[in-house]
């Protein structure tokens, strides 16, 4: 006895095989993608880590201190540490 219906064939007929393997498809697909955006975006953290590395390296190497011009490491004209 179908609940929803009169007891003609389109009411009878549900989802399947069909819809059950265009769902597998679709999850398939998700999954395959997610997989290739974790590998980019691990390659492009490695890229950008590997950058920062050269700066560092670089800046140490031309005697760059790392304070921005203008500043002066915290400590004011006086000398003595500003609060």
């Amino acid at each position: 006895m179908n609940p929803g219906g009169n007891g003609d064939l389109y009411s009878q007929i549900g989802p399947g095989f069909v819809a059950f393997v265009v769902i597998f498809a679709l999850a398939l697909a998700m999954w395959f993608l997610v997989r290739s955006m974790n590998s980019h975006l691990r390659r492009v953290r490695y890229q950008q880590a590997e950058d920062e590395r050269r700066a560092r390296e670089t800046g140490a190497a031309q005697g760059e201190t790392g304070v921005a011009p203008g500043e002066t490491g915290g400590r004011g004209a006086g000398g003595s540490r500003q609060e």
